[in-house]
């Protein structure tokens, strides 16, 4: 896609505005200004060289209004003379040919081309391929950063579930899987805390992802939630053997997938009445302590399961795993009892890729996700 095709189809079509996209450009414009300036004088900061004419003197802050949000700038200054990008002097065209190249670059993966095209569209067509190829390791770094910093603190519960994306590999299309874990510190804040890319979900993907978080810093956590994923269960009691909650609503999808349609709504609402508990509610973050947790109902779940018998035994099996949430206060519970929490972002990832369609590498999916995730 050219970046000509690119500027008539943003002025179509109302892109989301968004963190993701501010920073993007924000970044983008201060590495292309950097460059410009490091051509302008002959030298890098800090570089001793003959060939420097002139030297820095710091920056100055400069903000612009766009279609995705206000961006910060640094403008670098000069102890002689002065500079000034030429991208701010036609601001409308340069911005929507900026957002262009600059999704193009990010969705496929960044390429020596793309950045190319971006800095000759802000009016700096003299980066060489050196540079070009700095700023793109840049961005990347950005990303690698995120996903291999160190886990700090103590985190009590952790969701963890995988999304599936295409690939281009060999000439052919397959389809790799997206691994990420959600977790919950003790006071109730969310943070993306692992993204890796695999083949496909099985134990040894799924250890070594659990793995990789341990030697990052997680400690022992109050509770996973996950799916049924036999992998992945595997994983878990191998690797980090911790109190785990199947997900309710796929263990609710999984039962009446047994059950005659006709009964399939007499059935759901008996197992929803096995959830249902009668103890007072808690207050909003109370302290996990013995005193005020609900206790499990183990006879009210025997009792429902009794009740048809299609459904008995894989209730009675599935009771302590699919009940491991009523352990907690029960002002935690909505949150705890399935993996809604970490699909809602794997359905944000999705919305964001589609338009992609098949990604050419791993990379250029580790790149997106991982600057998504980020935010």
């Amino acid at each position: 896609m050219t970046t000509d095709t690119l500027s008539a189809w943003l002025t179509q079509v109302k892109l989301p505005t968004c963190n993701f996209l501010q920073e993007l450009m924000s970044c983008t414009l201060n590495w292309i200004m950097e460059e410009e300036v490091a051509t302008l004088i002959g030298a890098r900061p800090h570089e001793r060289r003959s060939q420097r004419s002139n030297q820095r003197n710091g920056y100055r802050k400069r903000g612009w209004k766009t279609c995705v949000g206000y961006l910060e700038l640094l403008i670098p200054k000069l102890r002689k003379g002065s500079y000034f990008p030429q991208f701010l002097t036609r601001r409308r065209l340069v911005e929507e040919t900026l957002l262009g190249v600059v999704r193009e670059a990010w969705v496929p993966g960044v390429s020596t081309r793309s950045m190319k095209r971006l800095a000759e569209a802000l009016g700096t067509p003299n980066l060489s391929r050196s540079q070009v190829s700095r700023i793109c390791r840049e961005l990347d770094q950005r990303v690698q950063e995120f996903r291999q910093r160190p886990i700090e603190g103590d985190w009590m519960f952790l969701w963890l579930d995988a999304t599936y994306l295409k690939i281009r590999r060999d000439g052919h299309v397959q389809s790799v899987a997206v691994l990420i874990a959600l977790g919950v510190d003790l006071e109730g804040r969310r943070e993306v805390l692992g993204l890796e890319v695999v083949s496909g979900e099985s134990r040894q993907s799924w250890s070594e992802f659990l793995r990789s978080l341990q030697h990052r810093g997680l400690k022992p956590v109050r509770l996973i939630i996950s799916d049924e994923h036999e992998g992945l269960k595997a994983a878990i009691a191998a690797v980090m053997p911790s109190r785990r909650q199947r997900c309710r609503v796929h263990f609710m999808r999984n039962v009446l997938a047994h059950v005659p349609r006709s009964d399939q709504a007499r059935v759901a609402e008996l197992i929803r009445s096995a959830f249902r508990t009668d103890e007072p509610e808690t207050p909003a973050n109370p302290a996990p302590s013995e005193a005020n947790r609900p206790s499990e109902s183990p006879c009210r779940w025997q009792q429902v399961a009794a009740q048809y018998s299609q459904v008995s035994e894989t209730m009675i099996q599935a009771q302590n795993d699919v009940l491991a949430y009523q352990q907690f206060p029960l002002a935690w519970q909505n949150q705890l009892h399935s993996t809604n929490p970490i699909e809602r972002l794997n359905r944000e990832i999705k919305r964001r890729t589609d338009s992609v369609g098949v990604f050419p590498d791993v990379g250029s999916i580790l790149r997106l996700v991982g600057t998504l995730l980020l935010q």
